[in-house]
C-alpha cells in the first residue's frame, strides 16, 4: 500500500507522515530518492522547528512525482510506503498556473495507484493566519537567485519582498518601520495562499484533515486516521509519541494563537474594547495583516505615520484609527459593493 499525503504547502506534513510509519511499527522506510532502506529516527524534530530529521519521500519536484512512484511500486514495502507532497511554488517558476494542470495529472496518478489511500490536510481560509509572521519556518532558496539559500529570516523577507513586489518597492522607504508596514499591508494577501484541495479531487475516497486538529488534537484522533487506513497502532509506541507530539505543538502554538484571537484582536480594535496585544508577540508581517484587514475589511486606516511599534493594546490603537484615506482600494473581500 502507498500512503499518498498532500497538503498545503508547510504545514506539518513531514510530521505526519513520521507518525503514520512510527506509531505503525516500522523500524525502517523506503527512501526512493536514494533507492535505499533508512532506519525511522525515533524522533523527526530538529532545532530549527520542523520535523525534518528523517527521509520523508517528498517530491520536491513535479518531474520527479512518477519517479518516486515507480520507485515505490517496484519495491515491497514491509508495511506500507508513503508519498508526502505539497503544492511546489519552486523559485524557477515564473507562471505557477502552467503546472497545475501536470501537478493535478500526477496526483490522479497516485490515487489511481490500486490499494492507496489518499490524505488531504489543508488549512481552511482563517486557519491561513497561522502562516502570519515574519520568520518562516524554514529558510529556503531565494525566489531571484534559486541557486542561493537565504542565510537569515530577514534576507528571506527581502527576497521575497524583491521577487514579488519589486514594482512597487522603489516608491517606499524600508528603513522606516511604519512606511515597511504600509507597504506590507498594502500588498500582502493573508488569505490568499496556494490550497491543495484546488487540485484535488475531494469527491473521491479521501480522509481529510484540517491542519489545526493536527497541531492540537491529533493525540485523540489518530486513530480515526489509521482506521481509515487499515492500519494498528503500536501502543508501546504511542506512548513516547505523546512527548514527542507535545513538543513538536510547541513550535506551532504562537501562531495557532494569533490565528485564533485575530477576530478578537480587530473587533477590540474597531470598539474601543480592551485586549493586550502582548501576548501575540507581534512582529512586522502581523502588525501589517492587522493594518491591512483594517484597510480591506473596514475602511479604517491607522494614524500610523512616525509608530515603530504597535502599543501594548487595542485601545491605544483604537485612538489612531480614521477613515480610509486610501484611494482606489480594491475590493478584495467584496465588502465596499452596494
Amino acid at each position: 500500500m502507498i500512503v499518498n499525503i498532500f497538503t498545503d504547502p508547510h504545514v506539518g506534513g513531514t510530521f505526519l507522515s513520521w507518525s503514520l510509519h512510527y506509531l505503525s511499527g516500522d523500524i525502517d522506510t523506503y527512501h526512493a530518492r536514494t533507492k535505499t532502506w533508512r532506519p525511522l529516527s525515533d524522533s523527526p524534530l530538529t532545532e530549527l522547528s520542523t520535523a525534518h530529521n528523517w527521509a520523508v519521500n517528498q517530491c520536491c519536484e513535479h518531474d520527479e512525482i512518477y519517479d518516486f512512484l515507480l520507485r515505490l511500486t517496484e519495491e515491497t514495502p514491509k508495511s506500507f510506503h508513503s508519498l508526502y507532497l505539497h503544492i511546489m511554488h519552486h523559485p524557477r517558476w515564473t507562471n505557477w498556473i502552467q503546472f497545475e494542470p501536470a501537478l493535478a495529472t500526477a496526483i490522479d496518478t497516485l490515487r489511481s495507484v490500486p490499494e492507496s489511500k489518499t490524505i488531504v490536510l489543508q488549512l481552511p481560509s482563517w486557519q491561513k493566519l497561522y502562516k502570519s509572521k515574519f520568520e518562516e519556518r524554514t529558510l529556503h532558496k531565494k525566489y531571484t537567485n534559486p541557486n542561493v539559500k537565504n542565510k537569515t529570516h530577514i534576507e528571506q523577507h527581502e527576497d521575497y519582498i524583491d521577487a514579488f513586489f519589486s514594482h512597487d518597492k522603489p516608491a517606499w522607504d524600508f528603513t522606516l518601520a511604519w512606511e515597511h508596514r504600509e507597504f506590507l499591508a498594502l500588498n500582502l494577501r493573508p488569505y490568499n495562499f496556494l490550497e491543495i484541495s484546488q487540485l484535488v479531487s475531494l469527491s473521491k475516497e479521501h480522509y481529510r484533515l484540517n491542519g489545526f486538529e493536527l497541531y492540537n488534537n491529533f493525540d485523540n484522533t489518530v486513530y480515526n486516521l489509521f482506521d481509515f487506513l487499515e492500519l494498528s497502532i503500536d501502543n508501546n509506541r504511542k506512548q513516547y509519541w505523546n512527548e514527542i507530539y507535545k513538543e513538536w505543538q510547541k513550535f506551532h502554538s504562537e501562531r495557532i494563537v494569533f490565528a485564533e484571537y485575530f477576530d478578537q484582536i480587530i473587533l477590540s480594535i474597531i470598539n474601543n474594547h480592551y485586549l493586550d496585544l502582548r501576548r501575540f508577540n507581534l512582529d512586522i508581517v502581523r502588525e501589517s495583516i492587522i493594518q491591512h484587514v483594517l484597510i480591506y475589511k473596514y475602511g479604517l486606516t491607522l494614524k500610523s505615520w512616525g509608530l515603530d511599534k504597535f502599543p501594548n493594546n487595542t485601545q491605544d490603537l483604537h485612538v489612531l484609527l480614521e477613515p480610509n484615506i486610501y484611494h482606489k482600494v480594491e475590493d478584495i473581500y467584496q465588502v465596499f459593493k452596494t
